[in-house]
C-alpha cells in the first residue's frame, strides 16, 4: 500500500492522469480502512510519501518554467470544461458534442481487437457479484475516463489517452475468462474455449499489425516537410503531417537545441512566443471561414503565400474549400502549383499551391 503511493507519484511525474490515479487510490484507501481508528494518521503517511516523492521533480520544474506542469494542468484542465461547458455555454453545445463523440469514437477503437469481447462481459460479472474486487477496479477506471476526457474536449485525435486504462482492462479480461472457465465443467468444452482465445490473440496481433503507423509513409511526410519548408512563408494547417516541420526548423539552428525552444507551427498565427525562435512559415488557422476566398482575403494580412493540399477527410482542421482545391484546381486561377510530391516520386500525394494575389483581387472584383 505504501509503495503504491510512491510509484503513483513517479507515474505522475510522466503523465497527468497519475493524479487521476492517485484520487483513485486515496478514496479505496479510505474505503479500506474506514473500520481503523487511525486511518487519518495512516493516510498523513501515505500523503507524505506521496508528496515527497513528487517534490523535487516540482521544485525542479517550477524553477526551470515557472509552472509545476502537474496540478495546474488538472486545475486548468477542470476550469476549462466546467468553466465553458457548464456555466457559460449551453450543456448541447458544439464543442461539447463534439468532444463526446471523439471519446466515445476513441474509447470504441481502444477496445479493439482484444478487449471488445472480454470488456463487456468483465463488467457484467463484476457488477452482478459487487464484491470489494469491484470498487476496487471500477473506481480507478471510471477516474481515468475523466482524465480522458479532458483531453477530448481539448480536441486531439488519438487513442493514447485510453491507454492507462490498459492494465485494468487486462485484469477484468482475465477475470472474464476465470469466471467462464469455472462454469464450464466439460474437458473437450474447456479445451475448445482455450483454442478461441488463443484465436482472437493471433486475430489481434495481426489486427495490430497492419494497424500500426507506416513507416514509409512518415518518412515521405518528413521529406516533403523539407519541400513545404523551403517553398512557403505561410501555408494554411495540414495535419497530421506538418507535424515534421518542427524538424526542418531545428537542421536550421546550431545544435544543441531543443524542439521547445524552436516551438510548434501549429500555434503560430503571426504572433511570437517568448523563447521560441521559429524561422518556418506562419501557419494560418481556417477556423470559421466559409470559403476559400474569406480565408485567402483574411491569410493575406497573416502572411498566407501558399495553400497546402493533400486531400486528407480525417483531421481536425479539415475544411471543403481545400479539399476543393486539392480535387478541382483549375477552379481557380490565382493558384498556381508549384510543388506536386508525385512528381518526385512518393506515394504521399501532396501538392503546394502559391497564391497570386494580384489575380485574386480582379477575380473578387469581377465577382
Amino acid at each position: 500500500m505504501y509503495a503504491s503511493f510512491s510509484i503513483v507519484a513517479l507515474a505522475s511525474i510522466v503523465r497527468v492522469e497519475g493524479m487521476f490515479t492517485f484520487i483513485s487510490l486515496s478514496i479505496l484507501f479510505f474505503l479500506r480502512y474506514r473500520k481503523e481508528q487511525k486511518i487519518i494518521i495512516r493516510y498523513g503517511l501515505v500523503l507524505s510519501i506521496f508528496i515527497l516523492s513528487l517534490l523535487p521533480m516540482i521544485i525542479f520544474r517550477i524553477e526551470s518554467t515557472g509552472n509545476d506542469n502537474l496540478g495546474s494542468r488538472v486545475i486548468t484542465t477542470g476550469n476549462v470544461i466546467l468553466g465553458e461547458s457548464f456555466f457559460q455555454n449551453s450543456a448541447f453545445s458544439t464543442q461539447f458534442i463534439l468532444s463526446v463523440k471523439n471519446f466515445v469514437h476513441f474509447f470504441g477503437l481502444s477496445l479493439l481487437p482484444i478487449f471488445i469481447i472480454f470488456i463487456p462481459l468483465g463488467i457484467y460479472f463484476l457488477f452482478r457479484t459487487k464484491n470489494e474486487n469491484t470498487i476496487t477496479i471500477i473506481i480507478p477506471i471510471l477516474l481515468l475516463l475523466v482524465s480522458s476526457y479532458a483531453a477530448y474536449y481539448s480536441g486531439v485525435q488519438d487513442s493514447r489517452y485510453f491507454y492507462p486504462l490498459f492494465p485494468l482492462f487486462s485484469i477484468i479480461s482475465v477475470i472474464t475468462i476465470k469466471i467462464i472457465m469455472d462454469k464450464i465443467k466439460i474437458k473437450r468444452q474447456k479445451i475448445f474455449l482455450i483454442i478461441l482465445i488463443s484465436l482472437i490473440l493471433l486475430l489481434s496481433l495481426t489486427f495490430l499489425h497492419f494497424k500500426s503507423e507506416n513507416i514509409e509513409h512518415e518518412k515521405e511526410a518528413l521529406s516533403i516537410a523539407y519541400h513545404v519548408a523551403n517553398m512557403t512563408s505561410g501555408i494554411n494547417p495540414y495535419l497530421k503531417e506538418s507535424k515534421y516541420l518542427p524538424i526542418t526548423e531545428m537542421s536550421k539552428h546550431n545544435f544543441p537545441i531543443l524542439s521547445t525552444d524552436v516551438g510548434l507551427p501549429q500555434n503560430l498565427v503571426q504572433q511570437d512566443y517568448p523563447g521560441q525562435i521559429w524561422l518556418g512559415p506562419k501557419v494560418i488557422l481556417t477556423d470559421n471561414f466559409n470559403s476559400l476566398e474569406e480565408y485567402i482575403e483574411s491569410g493575406k494580412k497573416k502572411g498566407l503565400s501558399h495553400l497546402v493540399v493533400d486531400g486528407a477527410k480525417n483531421y481536425p482542421y479539415r475544411v471543403s474549400f481545400l479539399e476543393d482545391v486539392y480535387y478541382n484546381s483549375e477552379k481557380y486561377p490565382y493558384l498556381t502549383k508549384v510543388f506536386d510530391s508525385n512528381d518526385y516520386g512518393y506515394s504521399y500525394h501532396l501538392k503546394i499551391y502559391k497564391i497570386n494575389y494580384e489575380q485574386f483581387e480582379s477575380v473578387l472584383i469581377k465577382k
